[in-house]
């Protein structure tokens, strides 16, 4: 029962950390057109990247990274990294030069919908 607590715990606390970011994200979108969730994810982009900023939320490695064009520091994830696995790069755009946007959007909601059957399925087999 301890151990189930803790589990979920984690996941609550990393549905949060997702939704903050999207929350971020949004902000930060300073443009007023419509906003897809994607925004320029690629590695190329990006210097400082630093992999011990947070504890990765499931298997996804969240990053702390300079922006080159304005050396803003943010928080995200490396497209390329995204694009290596199965399912996370579904959530990968490339654009007509070759760079990599993230969905930020569609990927929160996979995230939070998986984290949900699991704590489900957790407290299912209590």
């Amino acid at each position: 029962m301890k151990k189930n607590f803790f589990v979920i715990t984690r996941l609550i606390i990393a549905a949060l950390g997702m939704y903050l970011m999207y929350t971020a994200v949004q902000i930060l979108n300073k443009d007023k057109e419509p906003f897809n969730g994607a925004m320029i994810s690629d590695e190329r982009n990006k210097e400082n990247i630093d992999s011990t900023f947070v504890p990765n939320l499931l298997n996804l490695k969240v990053r702390q990274f300079h922006m080159l064009n304005n050396d803003q520091i943010r928080t995200g994830f490396i497209a390329q990294e995204l694009l290596q696995d199965s399912v996370t790069k579904h959530f990968v755009l490339t654009d007509d030069a070759g760079y990599h946007q993230v969905l930020y959007i569609d990927l929160l909601v996979y995230e939070v919908t998986a984290q949900r059957r699991i704590i489900d399925s957790l407290i299912n087999n209590q």
